[in-house]
């Protein structure tokens, strides 16, 4: 996880592609999505004369023994890298070379062995919310929040393993079917660690499959520290760290279920803390690191956005099991539409980041923001978890347990918080005006909208529903009567609602939903508008000698130039309502057709200025 992304040149940087030692400039390669940094290849340049100059006779044998056995590393990788092996060389797919960032040219997308890996994800997390909204107690939401923790702790070391070393052998395979099997044993016996050992060995079991899993990771990286120079350090500092938290969490078995609750926060403490501690600039700097690890940053945001996305799966399967919105269409159906809409909204949350145009990732500007952006992750992921869940229940009745109302509201307040929060440490490089609300402005209804949520459940959710009223009628009739009451007073209710015990102010189910629908709709709809094109967004048109060759009076004309500032946005593109009225199939006069397409295309270099075609003829 580097967080100290120098842009400064290396010298004696080598081509990217590996190919050989010859030198070559670094470059700033246009694949990586947020910024420019220096990179080079996997084979180190020439030696410079400033590298070595101020060096004794030892360092600079030192010095070359070790750009030797790069250029040796570099040359093997590019040779067996089209061969297949059962087992292959652990070799890291980044890494720091000083200040410059080594590695290929490529893009990395998340493999299908990475996904097949995230589905094991699926099955613990929609347990472990499950559990809470069965048994809305503190007890409950702490032990929810101790496993699901721990669970995304073994999702974000392989996660590390898969963007470093990926090489897909038989080692990496087997590594994740360890840890995929040990993930079944904890999900199936996680719910109940908070039972005593000598009342049920849960609790063991799950502690047991935990370590198995950590285990088989940190053993992994162990052995990849003698093949890996850049992360040799690193490594092992890690895994001496996991020695420690091993140990509090074997002990955590043994004691009360208070003093285990204790231990397994100080070891998620410690896994949390030594993490960002040996992957931070401090530590490189502090243990003089002339290699260092390095981070796909492409591949690292994308295997995050695929964990988002495995959440807001969890979140849309809770509308669906058990069909908690009945048959037919009643009001059961509105809350699960309702429901939708807000998964729909997070999922748009979390893509559009700020809707800047142009920004600086929070993983390539600082130490500051690199570390807030890994760690907010957990408290939105599994808020929107246990949100998804308890949504379900809400789909279910018109009236549920307060409990599972402060659960709903309380979590979504957490994520709505948690993606302002993500927004605001992205660093907008638009220029002033470019888009037409700046990004603080843009947000703010984020804000706004997670902290009216968390005041929701002190609502009162009205009355008892008549029963043996269902069906398309009963849904048109509870719509209006909430129409007339909120057409009233805030404070007076309608005759047939205080029948019925609906006031005003009251919030069943129904309403909650769509409370909570409706701002995050609303605050999309604003970030949609607020970041549309402003007075400064740079001007584009259609070159001359097209717009010469076009007549005048052509309907089309328009759309060859972006529209003009009127003092509001621009809604929609320039002829987007204009519909296609050229001709599929090929015309008769060819020649005629490419007369055309060299008029408006403009002249070629040493041709003269380009002629109007023929009037008269079909183009």
């Amino acid at each position: 996880m580097p967080v100290s992304h120098s842009s400064a040149p290396h010298a004696g940087g080598s081509s990217h592609d590996g190919a050989g030692p010859a030198a070559a400039a670094t470059h700033h390669p246009h694949h990586l999505k947020y910024g420019a940094i220096t990179t080079s290849g996997f084979a180190p340049g020439e030696l410079q004369a400033h590298e070595h100059e101020h060096l004794d006779e030892p360092a600079r044998r030192r010095l070359l023994r070790d750009r030797t056995s790069e250029l040796i590393d570099a040359e093997a990788r590019r040779i067996h890298s089209q061969r297949r092996y059962l087992f292959r060389k652990p070799r890291p797919l980044q890494y720091f070379r000083g200040t410059t960032l080594v590695r290929d040219d490529s893009e990395r997308a998340s493999g299908r062995l990475e996904l097949f890996f995230d589905l094991t994800f699926v099955g613990i997390i929609a347990v472990l919310a499950e559990e809470v909204i069965a048994e809305p107690t503190g007890s409950s939401l702490v032990r929810y929040l101790i496993t699901y923790t721990t669970a995304f702790y073994v999702w974000t070391f392989m996660r590390e393993i898969f963007n470093a070393f990926y090489k897909d052998d038989l080692s990496q395979r087997m590594l994740v079917l360890t840890v995929m099997a040990a993930l079944v044993v904890f999900g199936n016996n996680a719910t109940l660690v908070n039972l005593p050992y000598t009342e049920s060995p849960a609790r063991a079991a799950a502690v047991g499959a935990y370590l198995i899993a950590e285990g088989a990771i940190f053993f992994t990286c162990f052995m990849y520290s003698f093949h890996v120079k850049a992360y040799r350090l690193q490594l092992r500092a890690s895994c001496l760290g996991w020695v420690i938290t091993a140990a509090l969490y074997i002990g955590a078995i043994f004691v009360s279920t208070r003093a285990a609750i204790a231990m397994s926060v100080v070891a998620i403490f410690i896994e949390w803390a030594v993490w960002c501690t040996v992957y931070s600039p401090w530590f490189k700097r502090k243990m003089k690191l002339a290699y260092s690890s390095g981070l796909n940053i492409e591949h690292e945001v994308e295997r995050f956005n695929d964990f988002i996305t495995l959440v807001m799966g969890e979140f849309l399967y809770s509308v669906f099991k058990g069909s908690p919105a009945g048959l037919g269409m009643h009001l059961s159906t509105l809350r699960a539409v309702l429901a939708v809409a807000v998964a729909f909204c997070f999922q748009l949350f979390y893509m559009q980041g700020a809707s800047s145009k142009a920004f600086v990732h929070p993983i390539r500007h600082s130490v500051r923001t690199v570390i807030p952006w890994f760690t907010l992750h957990l408290p939105i992921v599994s808020a929107l978890t246990l949100c998804g869940d308890s949504m379900a229940d809400l789909t279910k009745e018109q009236f549920v347990p307060q409990a599972i109302r402060w659960i709903t509201c309380g979590t979504y307040a957490i994520g709505m918080l948690g993606m302002w929060a993500l927004a605001m440490l992205e660093q907008e490089t638009d220029m002033p005006g470019e888009l037409w609300v700046r990004k603080n402005l843009r947000l703010l209804p984020r804000l706004a909208a997670g902290f009216v949520a968390i005041f929701l459940p002190l609502t009162p959710q009205g009355g008892e529903p008549e029963h043996g009223e269902e069906g398309p009628v009963h849904l048109v009739r509870l719509l209006r009567r909430a129409v007339e009451e909120g057409a009233g007073s805030a404070g007076e209710a309608s005759p047939e609602g205080a029948a019925s015990g609906f006031t005003a102010a009251s919030l069943d189910s129904t309403r909650l939903l769509a409370v909570l629908a409706g701002m995050s709709l609303l605050v999309l709809l604003w970030e949609m508008i607020s970041s549309l094109d402003g007075p400064n967004a740079p001007h584009e048109s259609a070159h001359e000698g097209l717009l010469a060759a076009i007549d005048t009076g052509h309907t089309s004309t328009h759309v060859l130039q972006t529209p003009a500032w009127r003092g509001f946005p621009t809604i929609a593109e320039p002829g987007c309502a204009t519909v296609d009225r050229s001709h599929q199939r090929s015309h008769g006069d060819d020649e005629v057709v490419c007369e055309w397409h060299r008029t408006v295309s403009g002249p070629a270099e040493g041709q003269d200025t380009p002629r109007k075609p023929t009037p008269g003829h079909a183009v």
